[in-house]
């Protein structure tokens, strides 16, 4: 029986995506096809090792490898699954001794128990040890934390990870705060805003502002903005087989004006539509907009007053899965005083075979330096136009690393134990 059920399981939802929707809108055959999804996590978290552990692809067997002389005065801010333990964990990590400066242990029997369901995308089985990541950590100076579990709540712990507070809902991607101190973090719409009886069950992402206390102060559906902006046609234009139109995977807060753009405006990246924009809340108006030439991209950022660079994945996404345009990741840096797109770093992407085909980290310093993380392989790299300085990998033993859940590259900024920064306009 059981194996019948998903084998139907299995034909339901592909024939569901590819476009026979309107067969399938009974309750009894919806719940039929999502018990395919039920029964393959259930068998993933109970016979399966994590799905945060990959076989090591690299010769690296230390965690760090140094390729300069010059030693790193800074710190990488680091989120993993640590094996020992069977759960994700975050460090603080002096880069030039490779020691450990300070680690959170999310208490995720706490989350758990404190997480309700209040949004119809949510799975607990997200919040089990063997899934549950704590991505994009944003550390604050008394030493507290805020990331998200994706598809789960948003969580901020004390320096001695005690839970703080959470926010229930159905949170993803990245963490960013704003000048204010006010939290980015990408969600989803409890009520989709979209007419499902016409285009079926889809995911309505949406921007979502937290204060420092943990309340909700703003929500607002991408697919809604873009209509009202008047860019229908990519918003609904296109949908394809997947729920997923839109993919908001980045929310970055500018943190000052300049002749582009205006402190607190937002960029904001949308994966399935390889498409970035400046939005100001304060408006509703989209003040920039672009597609591509990134393909899939992801971390959007502010490099100076006229510059923005993009972690461009440059995959191509099909019916059979993602594939590597050319091969190798890229790094955009894109100028608005003339509209062009440079690609500075591409020989340094190519020779070390930066492939991450989902996900990725970027940060582009002034001296022309960039930090990468290649976040499928566990990989986190730091170099220039002429070579790598240093890689890390999220070592697990010598045939095994853990995935890396969006890192940060941070420096001291003050004489606090956790005065640290990663622009110098925060």
């Amino acid at each position: 029986m059981l194996a019948l059920m998903l084998v139907w399981g299995t034909v339901v939802r592909n024939l569901y995506a590819f476009g026979y929707k309107k067969y399938f809108n009974n309750p009894t055959v919806k719940a039929i096809a999502n018990s395919y999804t039920i029964a393959k996590s259930s068998v993933q978290q109970i016979f399966l090792p994590s799905q945060q552990i990959i076989p090591n692809r690299f010769q690296q067997t230390n965690q760090f490898a140094f390729y300069s002389k010059q030693q790193d005065s800074g710190y990488l801010l680091n989120s993993f699954f640590d094996a020992s333990k069977g759960y994700n964990i975050i460090q603080l990590i002096s880069i030039k001794d490779n020691q450990i400066i300070h680690q959170w242990n999310p208490p995720l029997d706490v989350i758990r128990s404190k997480t309700s369901i209040i949004n119809k995308n949510f799975t607990p089985g997200n919040l089990s040890n063997k899934v549950a990541r704590a991505v994009n950590p944003f550390l604050l100076k008394d030493g507290s934390i805020i990331f998200s579990s994706p598809e789960g709540p948003l969580v901020k712990l004390d320096s001695n990870s005690h839970l703080i507070w959470m926010v229930n809902n159905y949170f993803h991607h990245s963490t960013e705060i704003d000048a204010e101190g006010n939290i980015w973090a990408p969600s989803d719409m409890d009520t989709a805003t979209i007419n499902e009886e016409k285009f079926g069950p889809l995911l309505d992402d949406a921007i979502t502002k937290i204060s420092p206390q943990g309340a909700i102060l703003y929500k607002k559906s991408v697919t809604q903005l873009l209509i009202e902006n008047g860019y229908t046609a990519i918003a609904l234009g296109f949908i394809g087989n997947t729920e997923d139109i839109v993919h908001l995977n980045e929310i970055r807060p500018a943190l000052y004006s300049s002749k582009y753009w205006q402190k607190d405006d937002l960029l904001i990246s949308m994966r399935h539509k390889s498409t970035i924009f400046l939005y100001r809340p304060s408006t509703n108006k989209i003040i920039w907009l672009q597609t591509g030439p990134w393909l899939n991209q992801h971390c959007p950022d502010f490099l100076d007053s006229t510059h923005i660079s993009v972690f461009g994945n440059d995959v191509v996404r099909t019916y059979s899965g993602d594939s590597l345009f050319r091969g190798y990741n890229n790094l955009y840096i894109y100028d608005f005083t003339n509209n062009k797109v440079d690609t500075p770093y591409s020989s340094i992407m190519r020779k070390n075979e930066i492939r991450t085909i989902t996900e990725g980290r970027l940060k582009v310093f002034n001296n022309g330096d960039f930090f990468v993380e290649e976040s499928n392989y566990g990989r986190i790299i730091k170099g220039n136009k002429q070579g790598l300085q240093w890689q890390y990998i999220n070592k697990i033993d010598k045939n095994h690393l853990s995935i890396a859940n969006w890192s940060r590259y941070l420096l001291k900024n003050g004489n606090c134990k956790f005065c640290f920064t990663e622009n110098k306009y925060f």
